[in-house]
């Protein structure tokens, strides 16, 4: 198409194998070309491209067919991709998008490709689809593209059928989204294996569902993060000193990693396929800390060893005054007011 209107092959040549070049030194991308011949056009045509682009074919991957697929199989191109592979190209072919499943053997059997692209349609031939799976699975030098992959993945899936939903939508987004994934998960065959999937990955920026950890060793259970979390992922129990998560609410903002005074949380982010992500689990506990003068509980272990460690040194909290701080709030006002040696202002 640049040719066709009075761009020189070079000079589109030399525009993109600069970008090339700054994207691999500046970004660190791995960058190759494809020369694609237009489907539209005829033999000749692609038999001319293919010799204009002689000069250039160290900076080439390979060949590629495209445009227009209806009424163009790729059988009209086969001398030419066998010309190309003589060149010591490679092959790749858009097959069975908008042509019928015949177009993809085509690609197969005549113009022996290195990948098929889209391909969406060989789902309507089995024997294709038979084909496309015993390829892949016996690792052969046919490739897929990444949408023709996740659907060819195996035949369990491909036969897989998952019933129509019969919840209604939610005037809450996420409850909505809950139901759906849900519905999902319940018909997956990959959870039905014998060693199915515990979570997926997700990226980090922009997830919507994860996992919170915990540093034990700094952790307080000051309940920072609790008060600060918006979603109710992270709770507190009040009969005893423990930190619980529950996953589904959690929507990963980050607002406890910024709250936690001790530095002592992070995020993974995933989508955990386990009916655990819907019930709490304790993330982190301790033993509670008894008041010293009622042994009534009124803090944890940790906390209070924290807080008399960082107070040791201070001139208002020595002796009786540091001794009132492993006490619990009622005790420490006793304290005070019962001891002999306290000056009271009248």
């Amino acid at each position: 198409t640049h040719t066709d209107r009075g761009v020189p092959l070079a000079t589109v040549m030399e525009g993109l194998n600069a970008a090339v070049a700054r994207a691999r030194t500046e970004l660190g991308l791995s960058v190759h070309l494809i020369l694609c011949f237009l489907r539209h056009l005829d033999e000749a045509a692609a038999f001319a491209t293919l010799a204009a682009a002689e000069p250039f074919l160290g900076s080439l991957l390979g060949v590629g067919l495209d445009s227009s697929e209806l009424g163009h199989p790729p059988a009209k191109f086969a001398r030419v991709f066998a010309a190309a592979r003589s060149q010591g190209l490679k092959l790749f072919a858009h097959a069975g998008e908008e042509g019928p499943p015949a177009y993809v053997w085509e690609a197969l059997d005549l113009l022996h490709i290195d990948r098929l692209d889209h391909g969406n349609r060989a789902l309507e031939d089995e024997a294709l689809v038979a084909r496309l799976i015993k390829e892949q699975e016996a690792r052969s030098a046919l490739e897929l593209d990444a949408d023709l992959q996740i659907l060819t993945v195996g035949a369990q899936r491909l036969k897989a059928k998952v019933p129509v939903a019969s919840f209604a939508v939610t005037a809450e987004k996420r409850g909505t989204l809950g139901l759906a994934i849900d519905h999902l998960l319940e018909h997956a065959p990959a959870l039905k294996t014998p060693n199915p999937p515990e979570a997926l990955p997700l990226p980090q920026e922009g997830a919507l569902f994860g996992s919170v950890n915990i540093n034990k060793d700094t952790c307080t259970l000051c309940m920072s993060c609790v008060s600060a979390c918006p979603a109710q992922a992270l709770q507190d129990n009040t009969p005893a000193p423990q930190l619980r998560f529950v996953e589904k609410n959690c929507v990963q903002c980050g607002l406890c990693v910024t709250t936690c005074p001790e530095k002592a949380i992070d995020l993974t982010s995933r989508l955990l396929l386990t009916p655990q992500r819907k019930e709490p689990r304790v993330v982190n506990e301790t033993q509670p800390y008894g008041c010293i003068r009622c042994k009534k509980p009124f803090g944890t272990l940790k906390g209070v060893e924290a807080m008399l460690g960082k107070l040791a040194g201070h001139a208002m909290f020595q002796g009786a005054a540091l001794e009132r701080l492993k006490m619990c709030g009622d005790c420490r006002v006793i304290d005070i007011y019962s001891a002999g040696d306290e000056q009271k202002i009248t």
